[in-house]
């Protein structure tokens, strides 16, 4: 799976409250499964964002997401 954004298609980035909140845990088990390698993070400034795509991986691993023509991921089969 490749973490890279396209040209024109931004990866799409959550905070750490915003997928504490999609996976229902609490923010510091996502420091922590961050801290361990468990979700990928980037470092954004002083501030950890997480890319969707990653987070729908961990939730299942066979989803690709996809930057569709309007800038927004969508899921291929």
């Amino acid at each position: 799976m490749s973490s890279v954004s396209t040209p024109g298609h931004p990866a799409v980035l959550l905070t750490e409250a915003e997928v504490a909140q999609v996976l229902r845990v609490s923010s510091r088990t996502i420091r922590r499964w961050a801290a361990c390698g468990t979700v990928p993070a980037v470092q954004i400034g002083g501030v950890r964002r997480f890319r969707l795509r990653d987070v729908a991986a961990l939730i299942d691993p066979s989803t690709d997401l996809e930057p569709a023509g309007n800038g927004r991921e969508v899921s291929r089969p």
